[in-house]
């Protein structure tokens, strides 16, 4: 049954009115769009909208004319407005920096799998080092109502201009990764701070006390962020003594598999020498066991080595690498936010397992 417009308040909307500025009418009326109307309902005129919310004609008017051009409603000529909410394809949009990452890599790929399991097109968007995210947002050329887009990948920084921009031109996002204080959009995290204390509490469990925690990517990164702070948390918490940080200062857009091989020479030189390493990332991993195999240092007869990615791979190299695993759930948890309705932001925080392999091993009796 089409729904009435004269039977709907707009006290809802008329609260989010600071001013009468048409970008809140239009987010407003979105709103109340997707929660009260199907497709094919009539929408409001002008003049019901300009007494009912105390606006000015050229504010409704804008609000309407974008809310048409972004797709959420249609005009029909003599016959009034109509909202549409059905589209011919629906497209996952992945947006995410033009970086060389096998953690993006690995999570594009059950993205894929993902949107192909429920009928979803697949677009990838490369934010290029230094492009503007006004200048990037130029190449969305769907409808609100055909794309959603996935924020994956970028820095603290970038991951919240990105939201601020797409929400204004009314797309739903997710953002997938670490987490932003204060982030004002869906997002579905690790539990980073819970992987953290997985990780530490695996190697006390094997009497490792000089653990080394490799910061081999950049800390603009939210989840790099915030897994340097719950490390520090938590060496003061349980007076790791002996634990190093050891910070690359990898600016953000460099290689990270290079930094961490580039500062092994250093911390191998170290004495005394760390009886267990951790980069930061799952490319960190791959660039201390590169540096250690090429050296003819055994993994972990001599040093153990964990990371915090488990990435493609990890399971099939001599020694398999022991590693923190994504819950499968996390992907599929972004796609069911992306595609719902629910005007209101979702926080989900997903928990991490030990995948314990072979490059984890007791402290070496001459390390003891």
């Amino acid at each position: 049954m089409a729904v009435n417009p004269t039977d709907i308040s707009l006290n809802a909307v008329t609260r989010k009115l600071g001013s009468p500025l048409y970008e809140q009418v239009r987010q407003g009326l979105r709103e109340l769009i997707l929660t009260n109307f199907k497709d094919g309902d009539r929408f409001f005129t002008e003049r019901e909208l300009i007494a009912r919310l105390k606006v000015s004609q050229p504010t409704v008017r804008r609000a309407m004319a974008e809310l048409v051009n972004e797709g959420t409603l249609v005009r029909g000529v003599g016959k009034g407005t109509f909202v549409r909410k059905r589209t011919k394809e629906l497209s996952v949009g992945v947006i995410t920096p033009d970086v060389d990452s096998s953690v993006i890599f690995s999570s594009i790929r059950t993205i894929s799998a993902s949107c192909a399991r429920r009928d979803y097109s697949l677009h990838l968007y490369y934010l290029r080092h230094g492009q503007s995210i006004p200048d990037f947002c130029k190449s969305l050329h769907r409808a609100p109502l055909e794309e959603r887009f996935i924020i994956h990948g970028a820095s603290i920084e970038e991951s919240w201009a990105i939201y601020n921009e797409l929400d204004s031109r009314g797309y739903r996002t997710v953002l997938l990764g670490g987490p932003i204080p204060g982030y004002p959009g869906n997002s579905v995290q690790e539990d980073v701070t819970e992987g953290v204390h997985i990780a530490i509490n695996h190697l006390l469990s094997l009497n490792h006390r000089r653990i080394l925690f490799l910061i081999n990517e950049p800390k603009e990164i939210a989840t790099i962020s915030r897994r340097l702070v719950s490390i520090q948390e938590f060496i003061r918490e349980k007076n790791l003594t002996e634990a190093r940080i050891v910070d690359c200062n990898l600016p953000v857009w460099q290689n990270s598999f290079a930094a961490a091989y580039g500062k092994m020479a250093e911390i191998w030189a170290a004495n005394p020498r760390p009886t267990a390493i951790c980069p930061v990332s799952g490319a960190g991993t791959w660039g201390v066991l590169r540096f250690l195999t090429e050296r003819q240092i055994r993994v972990p007869d001599e040093v153990s080595l964990f990371s915090f990615d488990d990435l493609p791979g990890g399971e099939m190299v001599y020694p398999s690498l022991t590693a923190l695993a994504s819950h499968p759930e996390q992907v599929e948890t972004a796609m069911d936010i992306l595609w719902s309705d629910n005007p209101h932001p979702q926080l989900v925080s997903i928990p991490l397992k030990l995948a314990a392999r072979e490059s984890t091993g007791p402290v070496p009796p001459s390390a003891a």
